[in-house]
């Protein structure tokens, strides 16, 4: 019945790098690969993947687990699947977002190229910037 817009499917069971329950990191963090986040980051500056540095690179991941607690500025990464609760003021993917039903976002910026919501996540006064849609705008 209804078509699946995604271009490719992000694999949540295949990580690089974990946070496991039960661990904080405090501090900014930069990850290349796969992040998942089992536990809590108190980012001072962000948690930014190795696509927020280089625009060639498209394939590194952030997701976060139902136990997942991320408070920082900021995410930037490729792409960006979220069961947990997001603290940020601003998520910015260039590729695709994933918001599943356990997911909590409040007071947050998202700029997205390709963003799926389940029915039942938590996005509380939050501004959508479709990235594709913005840059149309500003080229005309």
């Amino acid at each position: 019945m209804f078509k699946r817009f995604f271009k490719r499917k992000i694999n949540t069971d295949a990580f690089t790098n974990l946070i496991a329950e039960g661990s904080t990191i405090t501090g900014g963090m930069t990850f290349s690969g796969t992040l998942k986040v089992q536990g809590t980051i108190q980012g001072e500056s962000g948690v930014h993947g190795a696509s927020a540095n280089d625009p060639q690179v498209d394939e590194d991941c952030l997701i976060v687990d139902k136990t997942g607690f991320v408070n920082a500025p900021s995410i930037k990464c490729a792409d960006l699947v979220s069961a947990g609760t997001l603290e940020v003021q601003e998520i910015r993917c260039r590729g695709q977002i994933k918001l599943l039903k356990s997911t909590t976002i409040k007071d947050c910026t998202i700029y997205y190229n390709e963003l799926e919501v389940e029915l039942g996540a938590t996005i509380h006064n939050c501004r959508l910037i479709n990235m594709k849609m913005s840059d149309a705008a500003s080229a005309e």
